[in-house]
């Protein structure tokens, strides 16, 4: 970001009078109907539903399809829209970019606010949750061009891993603890591990059962910490998503899920679903030692992500 970012955020000023802020976001909000033929939801699987059109992985021939059919939009123009926020297309409707999709967030917290100003603050989230998003496509481009495969993970480690989404150990304040003590790293074990095992039975309900799960020693977090690093930090003593990094792992994990040709998206949602029923039994026990820090709308934007990632990965 350059000195003159800050006067700007991705074109428009940082300061919006009322009517013009109201004219732009009812202008995007249209145009992000006609688009995805889905009113704006959470920012999170919105953004990932963008990858169709602007991830370098998206084909010539499948955008020219998209684009064929995108709607008219119903709204007036605003005087202001830099290319930044709404591409135009010389032949019909534009596309809403993730810089756009960001804007009209920001404008829905600045709803009540007679005159909205960006703050600086907001200016540094805004750039850095569409860098993020850009180089996750990027780095997908990148090992499709290379030919590389990632290390395919298991489905134990695919639980575990949303477990820990869904549980909001993001970042090292909200660190998922790896006690030392035995008896309590037992007892966590015990409470973790049926949690687990509910998604993974509900994908393969005639899967035999192996080792207990186990945080200390056991194998499923050694292959978190050998194929995940990127995203997720293993210390002795905790477990952690990074921050900013929770978009990333969902996708990963949804892509782990469509290895198996034969499963479809009902199968998913139902396994997630059992999961989230086995964490509902293991909240008390989590919140009984401060570690439990799950919340609804956080939870159903993690649902809502992986669905959309599993489909975008089982139609790639």
């Amino acid at each position: 970001m350059t000195a003159a970012d800050t006067d700007t955020l991705f074109g428009l000023p940082r300061c919006l009078n009322r009517p013009d802020a109201k004219a732009l976001e009812s202008y995007l909000a249209a145009a992000w109907i006609a688009q995805t033929r889905r009113l704006p939801a959470a920012l999170d699987s919105d953004l990932a539903l963008l990858a169709r059109f602007f991830a370098p992985t998206s084909t010539s021939r499948r955008l020219r399809a998209s684009l064929a059919v995108l709607q008219s939009v119903s709204a007036p123009r605003p005087a202001s829209l830099p290319e930044e926020i709404y591409i135009e297309s010389p032949t019909g409707p534009g596309l809403v970019t993730p810089e756009g999709r960001v804007i009209l967030y920001l404008l829905g917290a600045h709803r009540d606010s007679e005159t909205v100003v960006f703050d600086l603050e907001e200016v540094v989230w805004a750039y850095r949750t569409v860098v993020a998003l850009y180089r996750a496509w990027g780095r997908t481009r990148l090992i499709e061009a290379l030919g590389i495969k990632e290390s395919a993970l298991r489905l134990p480690v695919v639980g575990f891993n949303l477990a820990l989404l869904v549980n909001g150990s993001v970042g090292e304040a909200k660190a998922f603890p790896v006690p030392g003590d035995e008896t309590e790293e037992q007892r966590l074990s015990s409470i973790l591990g049926p949690v687990i095992d509910s998604f993974v039975e509900s994908l393969r309900p005639r899967r035999k059962r192996r080792e207990s799960f186990r945080l200390r020693g056991g194998w499923v977090l050694t292959e978190t910490s050998r194929h995940l690093s990127d995203v997720v930090t293993f210390t002795s003593k905790a477990i952690w998503i990074r921050s900013n990094r929770q978009r990333q792992l969902v996708a990963r994990l949804a892509r782990e899920l469509a290895r198996d040709k034969g499963r479809g998206q009902s199968e998913v949602d139902q396994a997630f679903d059992a999961l989230l029923e086995s964490y509902a039994r293991a909240r008390p026990a989590l919140a009984s030692r401060s570690i439990g820090h799950e919340r609804s709308a956080q939870t159903r934007m993690i649902k809502e992500q992986l669905l959309v990632s599993f489909g975008q990965a089982s139609a790639s």
